[in-house]
């Protein structure tokens, strides 16, 4: 039997499609899909009854059924907008709404028989069934020798960490012919690791010590990245890296063909270019303050023309924009209002974060508009929201077919409480695993103040460190960072609302009414509150961005007063218990280290770190904690005298990724550390082009 429409017929028996007797290819699930289509042509098929019919039991979402459709709509050559086959039922499903015929054939000869039986889609294409790693072989083979890979195959499969070393969310790079993934990996220190895409195994970059966010030459033979405050290059069989520029932060770059680089190297900066052969740094870009910009990042090269895509960012992915520059003119375009990290997709898409989700748009690189329809091509992938930053690389494979690589997000982001010793041992705090942040230890040691969020918000709570017994502080989904009073009666903390931001004080025990220090205003965080009654915090001016350290009376009693200003190249300022001091990280040329200076009237201000240094923090008796590349360092301050780093009385082994804050035990601290395991795979999408054509049709 055989169903016949317009110029097709297709036979549910073997699955087969043809046109004016020629075979049209089509995938099984797309075959399925249309075989329960024809079967009630004329009628809607919801979504729910197709998902049933072609999946079974298997979990899959509206997506794949979309790309079924468009995959079936290619093959009729039909439009979606004027169907003739297939219509879409807005909020329901589809309806084949073409005249079909069925045809009985005659009976045939056995010989005629023999010859007639055409193998289905399922047995000519074998080989998507096979693994992982021999699909994405044979596929790479395919493209190689015909240069002509089926179009309408999506591939999606995993690509496993080998076990000696483990997966960091820090940046993933894909060669510009699909061919070659380089992500960051660590097994004792952090390094680029390369995996071809046809093979099992990955191989360790060498001199990429300290790397992260990594991008390829455009002949795939070097890869570019970021490492101990600097711009470096390195080829991908490894060798001596070659320091190109000074860059603080690491916030992406692009190899340009003519063999420069532009990237982003400062937190509150512009886009810069440097000649990969050597010569100073060019500023292209230039972020306006005025109308709310605080830096370009993310830079993203546009093949075959001068332009480059990057984020103006403003604080979120939802507030930043996607802009244009033009490298020659100099002139940046909007593109976008809200969204992040573009990437261009051969043959014309323009991909951005928003929210922790991938969008997509049609783009033509010619261009400095795009089209309004947007579509969420992708989620569940690892995402900064901080840094406006998602983990997914994007290429070409063989110049056809659209290849995707993402880390998979981590399914909880929980953190476990514990002590750790100068020798390394830990002690686990009996506490519940949560998403613990920001901790604030009292003065008497047994009791941690720490923000917990649960995915829709965030509140203060109390755990008791002896038991791990918690209390609830604040309910209103909006508070965080708290710090506590010196007599440990009461908590101060940040509250958030309507884009405002204010401080307020509870009492530790949950009883009374919540009393406010300062009113809704600018973002501001507190930092400490001194014996003498002051809080001590930060607060950031909305026309800057740039953060004041100030203080006031915590009964509110007069005006708060600035106390340190400082330009950008300046964070985490912290005080000291006493209020005397103040420990912040500055840039110091291309590190950044740690620097002292009194609060109290003293002059001077001193480096206490050597060879970089982050994260400073204060114990109750004056001593100074930071950490260094491999764990924290403790050394005692003195009065004014200089601190070099052979000072240093103890040594805390400490994970880059954890949390910590002095114990009042002498010897301790108390870490937050990761609970759930980072991904031990990447996730790859062959042929993406076509998910992302049925989402933009559907």
């Amino acid at each position: 039997m055989a169903l016949r429409f317009g110029p097709f017929q297709f036979h549910p028996d073997d699955g087969s499609l043809l046109r004016d007797g020629a075979d049209v290819p089509l995938p099984p699930r797309a075959t399925d899909t249309l075989s329960c289509l024809l079967a009630q042509a004329g009628k809607v098929v919801t979504k729910d009854a197709l998902i049933d019919a072609v999946w079974g039991q298997a979990h899959v979402s509206d997506t794949a059924l979309k790309e079924a459709v468009f995959l079936i709509r290619r093959a009729l050559d039909d439009d979606p907008k004027r169907p003739s086959y297939v219509q879409t039922v807005h909020r329901r499903g589809y309806r084949f709404v073409a005249p079909v015929e069925t045809e009985v054939p005659a009976e045939p000869s056995l010989a005629a028989a023999a010859t007639a039986v055409k193998p289905s889609l399922r047995q000519r294409t074998p080989w998507l069934l096979l693994g992982a790693a021999l699909v994405l072989a044979v596929a790479f083979s395919i493209v190689n020798r015909s240069g002509d890979p089926d179009p309408a195959v999506v591939i999606r499969a995993t690509l496993e960490i080998p076990s000696t070393h483990e997966l960091l969310p820090v940046g993933l790079a894909l060669s510009a012919d699909g061919s070659q993934v380089a992500y960051v990996g660590k097994d004792g220190g952090r390094r680029l690791y390369l995996r071809r895409l046809e093979s099992d195994g990955a191989d360790l970059v060498a001199g990429s010590e300290g790397a992260q966010h990594p991008f390829f030459s455009p002949d795939g033979r070097w890869l570019g990245f970021f490492a101990d405050g600097a711009l470096k290059v390195v080829p991908v069989e490894g060798g001596t890296p070659r320091t190109l520029a000074p860059a603080p932060v690491a916030l992406g770059g692009t190899w340009l063909a003519e063999g420069a680089i532009v990237y982003a190297g400062q937190e509150d900066g512009g886009l810069r270019r440097v000649a990969v052969d050597g010569g100073a740094p060019e500023l292209v870009s230039h972020p306006d303050p005025e109308v709310g910009e605080r830096s370009h990042r993310w830079p993203e090269t546009l093949p075959g023309t001068q332009g480059v895509l990057y984020t103006d960012w403003r604080g979120s992915s939802e507030t930043s924009r996607i802009a244009r520059l033009d490298l020659v003119t100099g002139e940046s375009s909007v593109l976008l209002e809200g969204g992040s990290r573009p990437r261009y997709l051969s043959p014309g898409y323009l991909l951005y974060s928003l929210g922790g989700q991938v969008m997509a748009t049609r783009y033509d690189v010619r261009e400095t508009t795009v089209p309004d329809i947007m579509v969420s091509v992708l989620d569940g992938l690892e995402a900064s929201t901080a840094r406006g930053a998602v983990e997914l690389a994007v290429g070409s494979l063989g110049g056809h077919q659209a290849v995707a690589v993402y880390t998979p997000e981590r399914t909880e982001d929980l953190r476990l409480l514990e002590w750790l010793e100068v020798d390394g041992s830990r002690q686990p705090v009996p506490a519940v695993p949560a998403r613990y942040q920001s901790l604030a230890l009292d003065s008497g040691g047994g009791r941690a103040a720490l923000t917990v969020a649960d995915g829709t918000g965030s509140d203060v709570w109390i755990v008791n460190l002896e038991d791990g017994g918690p209390s609830r502080l604040t309910f209103d989904g909006r508070s965080g960072y708290p710090v506590w009073t010196p007599d440990g009666a009461s908590v101060v903390y940040s509250s958030f609302e309507n884009g405002e931001m204010r401080l307020l004080e509870r009492d530790a025990e949950a009883q009374g009414a919540v009393r406010e220090i300062l009113p809704p205003g600018a973002l501001c965080l507190a930092l400490r509150v001194t014996a003498d009654g002051r809080l001590i915090y930060i607060r950031q001016d909305p026309e800057t961005s740039r953060w004041t350290l100030r203080s006031v009376p915590l009964d509110a009693s007069a005006e708060p007063e600035v106390m340190f200003a400082p330009d950008t190249r300046v964070r985490s300022m912290t005080p000291s218990v006493d209020g005397a001091w103040l420990a912040y990280e500055a840039l110091t040329g291309s590190a950044w280290e740690i620097r002292l200076r009194r609060l109290d009237g003293g002059a001077g201000v001193w480096q206490v770190s050597l060879g970089g240094g982050s994260e400073p923090r204060w114990d109750s008796t004056g001593r100074l904690y930071y950490r260094v590349a491999d764990g924290v360092a403790r050394l005692t301050v003195t009065d004014g005298r200089r601190l070099e780093a052979s000072s240093r009385e103890a040594f805390f082994p400490l994970d880059d990724a954890e949390e910590y804050l002095p114990g009042v035990e002498d010897g301790k601290l108390l870490v937050l550390r990761s609970f759930s395991q980072q991904p031990r795979h990447l996730s790859l999408i062959l042929g993406w082009e076509v998910g992302i054509e049925a989402r933009l049709n559907g």
